[in-house]
């Protein structure tokens, strides 16, 4: 399940007979069902609670702008905010994690990767989302989490013969000339000359096409910051997030969320060059099942500017850490 309001949920076509009673809940929500804007707005209206939907804007509008609902993420011991030092949790805007091929071919659930199962994921989403007052038994959960690696969430059959056990999936090389261009984007080799060959697959590397390759400074990472926290598009409030080193010493990072560094409480863990912190680092998702079409309109004007600063290389303007002060369009670290 996603942890979000999402106004698709997953048919019961080939649901499992424990998992029936679940599915059948979701109603006009399965996937495929298309209907009116004004339909599926009251819809999200119904289906979402207060607190996904309403706060910072007034009914709906954000969640149909941005597609982002809001998310609250406890704060870790270490972690403050300098702005409101008595906050133990924070309120984010994120956007909805795909469930294609999720979890059965990718453990990593959430894009900060906060939750350690199906279960224990199933009932978070249930007691905050639902906001209900009496907790699901276990079973329920249990037949969710089922659910979950029923044959509907998979993107291809190639997919799901690959979870039970078969082949691995491979980018076919292309049958055009521009398809064949497209290819040499995802070609496992060093990056060079006018860094086309291999430049998707710095990221995009493995079975699922989800993990840094051996080409980058560590290979196999599953989080990655492609600076959506730094260059902050969707001009998300950007606040001060206070890090306590074990040593006594601080570190402040001004961003509009820092991901994966509010789960593991250390925004520079590993050191060394960019790309390699926790801080605004994301989960790298699956490419497969994904095109550009499934972009929404409102969305992918905003995704383009976003590439074209980072393939213009405005991230290299940035002075190398740790320097007193470091701000690229709506995000600091201080040191």
């Amino acid at each position: 399940m996603a942890d979000a309001c999402s106004p698709q949920k997953p048919s019961v076509a080939t649901a499992e007979p424990a998992s029936l009673a679940i599915a059948s809940k979701l109603g006009p929500y399965r996937r495929g069902t298309r209907r009116s804007g004004s339909a599926r707005t009251a819809g999200i209206r119904s289906f979402c609670s207060t607190e996904a939907m309403t706060v910072w804007v007034t009914g709906v509008t954000r969640i149909l702008r941005d597609a982002t609902i809001l998310i609250t993420i406890p704060l870790p011991a270490n972690v403050s905010l300098s702005d409101d030092p008595a906050a133990r949790s924070v309120v984010l805007r994120r956007g909805i994690p795909s469930t294609h091929n999720t979890p059965a071919l990718d453990r990593v659930l959430m894009l900060d990767g906060r939750e350690p199962d199906l279960p224990t994921q199933a009932l978070h989403a249930i007691e905050r989302h639902a906001q209900v007052t009496v907790a699901p038994p276990e079973s329920a959960l249990l037949a969710i989490a089922q659910f979950e690696l029923t044959g509907q969430f998979f993107s291809s059959p190639t997919l799901r013969k690959f979870a039970a056990g078969g082949r691995a999936p491979n980018l076919p090389e292309g049958r055009t000339e521009s398809e064949r261009r497209g290819h040499l984007f995802f070609v496992d080799a060093p990056l060079a000359g006018d860094f086309k060959k291999g430049a998707c697959t710095v990221c995009h590397s493995g079975p699922m096409l989800n993990q840094t390759n051996q080409f980058f400074p560590v290979a196999g990472l599953r989080f990655q910051t492609i600076d959506v926290s730094e260059f902050n598009a969707a001009g998300n409030p950007v606040r001060p997030f206070v890090f306590r080193n074990p040593d006594g010493s601080q570190v402040t990072v001004w961003s509009p969320d820092p991901g994966r560094a509010l789960i593991t409480g250390v925004p520079f863990a590993n050191g060394g060059p960019p790309f390699l912190f926790d801080a605004n680092a994301f989960k790298i998702p699956s490419l497969w099942g994904r095109t550009p079409h499934r972009i929404s309109m409102t969305t992918r004007p905003r995704l383009w500017r976003t590439w074209l600063l980072i393939m213009r290389g405005s991230f290299l303007s940035l002075p190398p850490r740790p320097s007193s002060h470091c701000r690229t369009s709506g995000i600091w670290w201080r040191t």
